[in-house]
């Protein structure tokens, strides 16, 4: 897959140098990759994972995985040919000349885009988010388990609440790029993310939420759910789209197009997001002492400190990448200089 999303990331960017059109393309791959994620889960909830008197919730059930994952397996591979066969018409220059493959090139072209202090931000700033953020939503399935108590009829129906938040991050973010800074929009999200899960927890353990496993608890949860998964599609469309300028920035002061390398980092942090966040959440349960393995019940005391692991820890974290991005200095007139430099030279 990485092999298919790092040059797919990069045509994204190749597609428009627009600041503002740029953050329209990036919104649209958002949206559509959230959708393919939220049918594979609504899947696991609705087919593969049901709840039977043996397993309760059905993602207990470690007998469905491997047919879970090679479907989910099936779906990506169908989904990359469509892309690869929808998007040739966007080869405009083939490449006459091959290049022999030079590893020491390579890593003269990182170490020149590591001199970049944008670059730099925005690594530094989206490893951050990729590490709490991670961590919180690898957390999440032991939240939904054992602190709400949710069954997996209403597990499914957060999927709708997903689909929504993508949709509001899809339509609402490129208009917000026509009044203001990317930055803004950032920061503005990251604080949302951040602020508001451990909210419902909070009002939950001081007893101002319904009972634990109801349906009235599952709908006095979807307002921050859907406020906080809307803020973090939003983030993820606007650092997409700042990696696109920050590779004008570098293609300026190198003389060398790197969106490749570029978006390659991006790609990697993606997949530290999965590999992290699951480390980090095993050295949190680890930690806190929660008990393995399905039919072990934790104790009240376990619940509590996960929740607040999962909720206000992961909230604190958030300010890294927060004070991180606030260092960012490419707006909307520094981007039409740079692309006006890039214009005349060429």
């Amino acid at each position: 897959m990485t092999i298919f999303d790092v040059p797919h990331r990069s045509l994204g960017s190749e597609m428009s140098r627009s600041y503002t059109e740029r953050t329209s393309i990036f919104a649209a791959r958002e949206m559509l990759g959230w959708m393919g994620g939220l049918f594979n889960a609504f899947l696991a909830y609705t087919i593969f994972f049901k709840d039977t008197p043996e397993y309760m919730p059905g993602t207990k059930n470690p007998d469905p995985w491997i047919f879970y994952g090679m479907t989910g397996a099936t779906i990506m591979c169908i989904s990359v040919l469509i892309t690869f066969f929808g998007t040739r018409q966007y080869i405009q220059n083939p490449i006459q000349q091959t290049q022999v493959f030079n590893l020491k090139l390579i890593f003269q072209q990182i170490l020149v885009a590591l001199k970049n202090k944008s670059f730099l931000i925005f690594f530094f700033g989206y490893l951050f988010i990729a590490v709490s953020w991670g961590m919180g939503s690898s957390l999440q399935i032991y939240m939904n388990t054992y602190f709400w108590e949710f069954q997996s009829n209403m597990l499914a129906s957060y999927l709708g609440i997903y689909v929504l938040a993508t949709f509001t991050a899809f339509l609402v973010v490129p208009k917000l790029v026509q009044f203001y800074e990317k930055r803004t929009i950032l920061l503005t999200a990251i604080a949302l993310a951040a602020l508001i899960p451990p909210i419902p927890i909070l009002l939950f353990v001081n007893g101002y939420l319904p009972a634990i496993g109801t349906w009235d608890l599952f709908f006095a949860t979807i307002p921050f759910l859907y406020i906080a998964n809307s803020s973090l599609s939003a983030s993820s469309i606007i650092r997409e789209s700042m990696l696109g300028d920050i590779s004008d920035e570098v293609e300026l002061e190198t003389h060398l197009g790197q969106q490749g390398l570029m978006y390659a980092s991006s790609s990697l942090i993606g997949k530290l997001n999965t590999g992290l966040g699951i480390l980090m959440a095993g050295l949190a349960l680890e930690f806190i002492g929660f008990p393995q393995g399905s039919q072990i019940t934790p104790s009240a005391d376990h619940i509590f400190n996960l929740a607040m692991v999962q909720g206000p820890l992961v909230a604190l974290l958030m300010i890294i990448p927060f004070a991180i991005f606030s260092m960012y200095k490419i707006d909307r007139f520094k981007h039409q200089e740079i692309i006006a430099e890039l214009e005349n030279r060429s």
